[in-house]
């Protein structure tokens, strides 16, 4: 488990307000598919071919909001 304190953004907060920067043991067994149905906000950045198989981006990356509550109530169902 990764312990040390990362400079990064914190991936989530607690109920009074404390900054989290590990993983909840919850949510550490999920596939990227998993993440993607949960997630917030959906990403959207334009990714471009540079040279020799390298990838970069170009433009504005921006987020999307998702609505994710009728998912939450289908799986919660199962």
């Amino acid at each position: 488990m990764y312990t040390e304190r990362n400079e990064a953004l914190p991936i989530w907060f607690e109920d009074h307000g404390n900054i989290r920067y590990d993983v909840p043991e919850e949510l550490q067994g999920l596939t990227i598919a998993k993440k993607c149905l949960i997630q917030m906000a959906s990403p959207f950045i334009p990714v471009i071919h540079i040279k020799n198989g390298t990838l970069g981006s170009r433009g504005h990356c921006c987020f999307f909001p998702q609505q994710i509550e009728e998912l939450f109530y289908i799986l919660q169902e199962h």
